[in-house]
């Protein structure tokens, strides 16, 4: 089912109508409502939450599970995760520098809600020293580690855990591979069905974000819009092209003409997968990267690869702190931006996926989730932006990747050709 961002958009634009209405009034009756809506909005985000973490962690094991460690597929596809890796983590820290300082320095985004900023407290654990966060990288208990919200621990088991059911033997590794292939597309319904009352739970949450921050929290949503459309952009202009005209063997002019098209169904369309067939024939026939190497890669990076998720991850959590006045740190930043990469590979592909995976980061720094919320209302517009960038990124990765190629077997041009028509 297709969530509606005009169903979303409307109930948070009534939600804050109302709480205006409420804040305004001295009716008695109307000064209950934001109370007697609360507990439905805490409803809707606890059903999130509980989805998140069995997602993020089924989705890494089956990755890291399914992956061919062995001859030249595994060199292609070593190379390629490299390549992600590095893009993921420029784009990281190119969202969170411009996006902190930025909002930093916007008034209306600082001041919004300052009632509630008293009311944050910061998770102690992520400043407890270089030591102690890298000791806790590997959880004593990954139960205990979920209840925490402890993302990045949990990041690393299910790296470690997917890594070493590769190795297994057949009989023993694929029946928990199906259970945890089962596993990653029940939750992923489960939110996609919960997603089916967003306009419900953005109208209550928005009801009390309206009362308790005033009009001055719809207006710093609609910097954060601008902030992150622009951001995306600039990720677009002044880090893939340069790195493309640098990296990889085709001149400038043409990769943007040959994008263009792959952009333009993505942006629109919103669905990256929508604009995979142009993103092949953009890779074929304007950048000349051969199919043996295309067949294999773009349906592998469509799974993992999201460079606008990363961004709306960071620049999403930077806005939110700046909102709800919690500081960051460098360090706390630092450990911001290395869960975003993680958090990235594990995007579920249903609307607004990028800004729900980021609530267990929100706990551990202290930021209300129901900002997390918020961000989700008003996510049309920046999931343009995101989505060409995403595929922007796959064609520059691509186009990098096919100057430094490997010679391969014709298995591998096989299997991308099988996984390819599967995604089609």
């Amino acid at each position: 089912m297709k969530v509606s961002p005009a169903r979303i958009l409307i109930g948070l634009i009534l939600g804050a109508v109302l709480g205006w209405v409420c804040v305004r009034s001295r009716s008695p009756l109307l000064l209950h409502i934001p109370g007697l809506l609360a507990p439905l909005g805490s409803l809707f985000i606890n059903a999130i939450r509980i989805c998140v973490i069995p997602l993020v962690t089924s989705s890494l094991i089956v990755g890291c599970a399914v992956s061919r460690d062995t001859g030249q597929i595994g060199k292609l596809a070593g190379r390629s995760i490299v390549l992600m890796l590095v893009y993921l983590s420029v784009s990281a820290v190119f969202a969170g520098a411009l996006a902190f300082p930025g909002f930093a320095r916007l008034r209306v985004v600082k001041e919004a809600n300052r009632p509630k900023a008293s009311q944050v407290i910061a998770s102690p654990a992520i400043e407890s020293g270089l030591g102690a966060w890298f000791s806790d990288l590997i959880p004593s208990n990954i139960f205990k580690a979920a209840s925490d919200g402890a993302l990045l621990p949990l990041i690393v088991f299910s790296i470690a855990f997917g890594i070493t059911l590769s190795r297994m033997s057949a009989a023993h590794r694929d029946p928990l591979l199906q259970w945890f292939q089962a596993l990653s597309e029940a939750f992923t319904r489960l939110i996609d069905a919960v997603l089916q009352t967003a306009h419900i739970g953005v109208f209550c949450l928005a009801v009390n974000l309206t009362t308790a921050a005033g009009m001055g929290g719809v207006r710093a949503l609609f910097w954060y819009v601008v902030a992150l459309s622009l951001i995306n952009s600039a990720f677009v202009v002044f880090v893939l092209y340069p790195s493309v005209a640098i990296f990889a063997r085709v001149s400038f002019l043409a990769f943007v003409r040959a994008a263009a098209p792959a952009q333009a169904l993505a942006f629109t369309s919103r669905s990256s997968l929508a604009a995979l067939p142009a993103t092949y024939q953009a890779a074929h026939d304007g950048l000349g990267i051969p199919r043996e190497v295309s067949s294999f890669f773009f349906p592998f990076a469509a799974s993992i690869f999201r460079v606008g998720g990363c961004m709306a991850q960071m620049v999403g959590i930077c806005f939110l702190a700046t909102f709800y006045g919690v500081p960051l740190s460098l360090a706390r930043l630092a450990v911001i931006a290395v869960n975003a990469v993680g958090i990235s590979l594990t995007v579920p592909g249903i609307p607004g996926g990028a800004i729900i995976v980021m609530t267990p980061i929100l706990s551990s720094i202290g930021i209300p989730l129901e900002g997390m919320v918020m961000l989700l209302a008003v996510d049309t517009i920046p999931d343009m932006f995101r989505t060409m960038a995403n595929v922007t990124g796959w064609l520059s990765a691509g186009a990098i990747l096919s100057s430094r190629r490997l010679p391969l077997e014709e298995s591998l041009h096989q299997m991308g050709q099988a996984d390819r028509e599967s995604i089609s």
